[in-house]
């Protein structure tokens, strides 16, 4: 006899919980990356979405070797798909920092379970863009997406920064009639966007 599915919980309804999660989630996975942290070590980051807010993002992190290891083999290949996660668990908040919409971060373990699941449109393949209103209603730390009109331009040059030289750009961008003064540091990124002309339209994220 077939196995009842689990229940799939909506992304903006997780909370904070001190055991695995009994249901699955479900969203597109939107974003695969690993970040080169102090003191040499690592972390790999994905992000998820079920719908059409910044409620709906979903952020995991895996630390540990053995869980970067697993996030490798079971998330990568998997970019741009839907995908349901089981016996996944909610990060402490004092652990993390950069949430999306709300406090609630995905702690990815090696026993957390990946599925492919059917392709739906109400996965976006898109983060939602956010307001300047709305963005004043986030938490600390908090990531968002903009859609923004770039005014002015400096850069990429040199800059100090905990002992070290780092190339820097600085734009003034536009986004609804607010201006928002942005820096973008590392040597690639720091180039991409110096080279950036008044008028360039970008979503920022």
């Amino acid at each position: 006899m077939a196995s009842k599915p689990k229940y799939t919980q909506e992304i903006c309804k997780l909370s904070q919980s001190s055991t695995r999660l009994k249901e699955q989630v479900a969203g597109r996975l939107l974003h695969y990356w690993k970040e080169d942290l102090k003191g040499g070590k690592s972390k790999i980051c994905a992000v998820f979405l079920d719908g059409q807010t910044f409620q709906n993002v979903l952020t995991a992190e895996a630390w540990a070797d053995a869980d970067q290891a697993h996030a490798e083999r079971q998330l990568k290949p998997l970019l741009g798909e839907v995908v349901a996660l089981e016996n996944g668990k909610i990060a402490p908040a004092g652990k993390t920092t950069v949430f999306c919409g709300k406090r609630i971060k995905l702690s990815f373990d090696k026993e957390t379970v990946v599925k492919k699941v059917e392709n739906n449109e109400k996965y976006g393949d898109e983060l939602p863009l956010l307001k300047i209103a709305e963005c004043s209603k986030l938490s600390a730390n908090c990531a968002v997406c903009l859609l923004v009109c770039v005014q002015s331009v400096s850069g990429p040059h040199n800059r100090r920064i905990d002992g070290i030289e780092k190339p820097v750009s600085n734009l003034q961008v536009a986004c609804e009639g607010t201006q928002i003064d942005a820096a973008f540091w590392g040597h690639q990124l720091a180039t991409e966007m110096g080279e950036a002309k008044r008028g360039d339209v970008f979503r920022f994220k």
